[in-house]
């Protein structure tokens, strides 16, 4: 997780633990002392570092680390990927997530994603078929889920997510994604060059790609991937309707005029109005 495995328990202030103890003492090589509570957000970024460049002497430069982090901090970009931490499994999440991306993709954190379908808890099909669609479009894609002890009393908030295990239905929406995902891997590698050499973010808000279109200013839920896909999700709680329809939703999309637009699925030219 890169970030002292010392955690709060019941009989800790949280105030005075968050992780490590904040007033823990670090000293230098060269005799300097700080407090853990201005080093530990920098001891993730250090030890991806670390680990990177290790893995980079070990096999004589010739093979490229792939090194992925949850504790990080300014330049991690440069060592490795990132994931957002344990996040619930509930729709806010979903949401929560392409925020979460947009903001650090625009602060030069461009390589992350987040738990499909959540961390926590236990999905329905409906919340698993809505994460695994939207995490097509992260830049890092997985699965990650929790596994409480089994005398935990979290134990009995736990199901097992392989998809082998989940209903016909999204087992087939996995398959679909990750199809999908794999489809547009030389649209992606060419993202992750620019991003490398410019600096680009992968996923990013369409203010940065139309920033003279006052109109997508407020826009939070969609987001370019890259600079020629627009992607709308599905987000929110389905209504009735449309878990009567599976899982079928209505949309709303802003498609800025200053460019033309086609449908992806059915190749239709949308043209310049939205939808």
């Amino acid at each position: 997780m890169n970030e002292p495995s010392v955690f709060v328990d019941s009989s800790t202030h949280e105030l005075d633990q968050r992780g490590m103890p904040v007033h823990n003492i670090h000293v230098t090589v060269s005799g300097q002392q700080f407090l853990h509570m201005y080093v530990h957000n920098a001891y993730g970024q250090l030890q991806q570092r670390a680990t990177y460049k290790g893995l980079l002497a070990r096999d004589h430069g010739q093979t490229r680390p792939f090194v992925l982090t949850r504790s990080f901090f300014f330049g991690q970009q440069k060592w490795g990927a990132m994931w957002t931490g344990d996040s619930q499994t509930n729709y806010d999440n979903v949401l929560l997530s392409v925020n979460q991306l947009l903001t650090l993709g625009v602060s030069g954190v461009v390589f992350g994603g987040c738990d499909l379908p959540g961390f926590y808890g236990i999905p329905s099909d409906d919340l698993f078929i809505q994460f695994y669609q939207l995490g097509v479009f992260y830049p890092f894609m997985r699965a990650h889920n929790n596994i409480p002890p089994t005398d935990s009393d979290n134990f009995n908030n736990f199901a097992d997510r392989e998809p082998w295990l989940q209903s016909e239905r999204v087992q087939n929406v996995i398959r679909d994604s990750i199809y999908q995902r794999y489809a547009f891997m030389h649209y992606l590698y060419t993202a992750f060059f620019e991003s490398n050499q410019f600096g680009y973010p992968i996923i990013r808000p369409l203010w940065y790609e139309f920033p003279t279109d006052t109109n997508t200013f407020g826009i939070s839920t969609q987001f370019m991937w890259g600079d020629s896909i627009l992607v709308a999700p599905k987000l929110g709680e389905p209504e009735t309707l449309s878990i009567a329809m599976n899982g079928i939703y209505s949309l709303s999309v802003y498609l800025p005029p200053s460019s033309d637009w086609y449908y992806y699925y059915n190749k239709q030219v949308l043209g310049t109005k939205s939808y």
